[in-house]
């Protein structure tokens, strides 16, 4: 194998690692529960905290022996391998751990430099299976070294034989432990609430941790293919249940977002009647399941994860049950995992519905509301409206911090007066020139550009598309080599037209 092309093989090994599904094999319950099984309070502390985690689950939400070695492997990543670390192991057979790698600060936030960090031990464990491969069953019994070790390894986890095929099925995954750890302190934000949207529905409540699994419970997330917010919803699966438009993206607020996810997993057991396979499809698509069913005979997860091979059933489809299954009993004992949770409480806020449509700066304008106040409490707002570009629709209802209801009421009623005597004929800034004379700005005075800082997971093309420019013009007017070059919180220009 050439260089160049080692290193694409490489590289396309590394790039099936999943960022944060499955079904109990055997019988399953049929039934949608009615309501949670625990319930959160407003002011919960470390106590009512654990409440909120540990649940008493269903049949389908507990993990059969057959998927054991999945569970134990994500457990594992999510609970005790960092971010600055990297397990080399089987993708089918999840028991195979062949390796930890230790990662340095600037190889575990580069995918390339990861790939390039690991590829020595790919190569050593190819050759390794290789080598076994090729060996008649007298010299397996001779083996020392690495070569016994790694022959052990398979032994004990039931490969006998196919070693060159293991070969074919090295992959990387990286840690999430520091991950998950704040997932469990932002948790505390959303649970209560999205409990409550779950258990209108007659939904488990054990689906309400899949968050953990999607986003980390980061509102902000954005993944390579565009999939925003806590549920991680494509443009294209988003827009059946929510609003996206130039004003907002309700993928990016909680409480909508929590909405439209119970939709779709309610959708998704209608037609497959199985908690497993419904889970499944919010990764694979509830299409891709009944086609999993029909072309493996069988509702049941256990087998379909182990055997069926259809193209689009990857490692992040086959593994998405598993790992929910892992967070489950993560979560049942979290405080054995993770000390010094700092666990995070949602703000107490006031709602506005607005009479008519008005520009952010003029509501705010006299008060003590921030643009960040409000961008926090109401974080579907995009850009144009953060900015006074767009006004707020008419009819929206926007979340105010507590005790701004009143002021920003006055600033509504004043702006609308001023409007008013704008619309009567009084020209108000024919009667400022008399005072002042009208300054002459010159185009070179005039801004090119505005600032935009990039939040995690945000691509070019997701700015791109936010301010409707391609992504060519952002990295000409920023010098970028390419849109990979970029990372959260540097700040980077937008051509001011936009």
């Amino acid at each position: 194998m050439k260089k160049q092309t080692m290193v694409t093989f490489f590289i396309m090994i590394f790039s099936s690692v999943l960022i944060p599904t499955h079904s109990n094999c055997g019988a399953e319950e049929l039934y949608l529960r009615q309501g949670p099984t625990t319930a959160a309070t407003s002011d919960s502390k470390i106590s009512s905290t654990e409440n909120i985690f540990r649940l008493q689950r269903s049949s389908q939400f507990r993990t059969p022996a057959e998927l054991r070695n999945q569970v134990d492997f994500w457990k594992k990543i999510f609970t005790s391998v960092s971010n600055h670390q990297a397990v080399i192991h089987d993708k089918r057979a999840m028991g195979v751990i062949y390796e930890t790698v230790e990662l340095t600060e600037n190889e575990s936030k580069d995918k390339k430099m990861r790939a390039f960090a690991v590829s020595p031990v790919l190569r050593k464990y190819k050759a390794i299976l290789e080598r076994l491969d090729a060996m008649p069953p007298y010299e397996l019994e001779r083996l020392t070294g690495e070569d016994k070790r790694v022959y052990d390894l398979l032994y004990s986890n039931g490969i006998r034989s196919g070693y060159k095929d293991a070969a074919d099925r090295l992959r990387v995954q990286v840690g999430q432990s520091d991950r998950f750890k704040k997932a469990l302190s932002r948790s505390t934000l959303y649970l209560k609430n999205m409990e409550e949207v779950f258990a209108e529905r007659g939904l488990p409540t054990e689906l309400t941790r899949l968050p953990f699994v999607e986003s980390a419970f980061d509102i902000n997330a954005y993944s390579w293919a565009n999939a925003a917010g806590l549920w991680q919803f494509t443009r294209y699966t988003a827009k059946k249940y929510v609003k996206i438009n130039k004003v907002v993206d309700e993928r990016l607020d909680p409480i909508k977002s929590t909405t439209a996810a119970s939709k779709l997993l309610a959708f998704n057991y209608e037609q497959l009647h199985s908690w497993p396979l419904a889970i499944t499809a919010y990764n694979h698509g509830c299409y891709g399941m009944q086609r999993a069913v029909e072309r493996t005979a069988t509702t049941d997860i256990c087998y379909i994860v182990d055997n069926y091979d259809g193209p689009a059933f990857g490692f992040a489809s086959r593994n998405f049950y598993t790992e929910l299954l892992a967070v489950l009993e993560i979560l049942d004992e979290y405080d054995k995992y993770f000390s010094d949770v700092v666990f995070q409480h949602p703000e107490n806020y006031d709602t506005l519905t607005l009479t008519r449509a008005i520009k952010l700066n003029h509501l705010i304008a006299g008060t003590s509301v921030t643009v960040d106040d409000i961008q926090r409490l109401n974080p579907e707002l995009l850009n144009p409206v953060l900015d006074s570009k767009l006004p707020l629709p008419k009819y929206y209802t926007l979340k105010i911090p507590q005790g701004a209801k009143e002021h920003l009421i006055s600033s509504l009623d004043s702006d609308l007066q001023s409007a008013d005597r704008n619309s009567d004929g009084v020209d108000l800034t024919e009667r400022k020139s008399v005072t002042e004379k009208p300054v002459k700005i010159s185009q070179d005075a005039a801004p090119t550009y505005k600032r935009h800082v990039i939040q995690k997971g945000q691509t070019l093309y997701a700015i791109s598309r936010l301010y409707n420019i391609t992504v060519n013009d952002i990295m000409k007017i920023n010098d970028l080599k390419s849109p990979e070059s970029i990372k959260a919180g540097q700040v980077i220009k937008i051509p001011a037209a936009t």
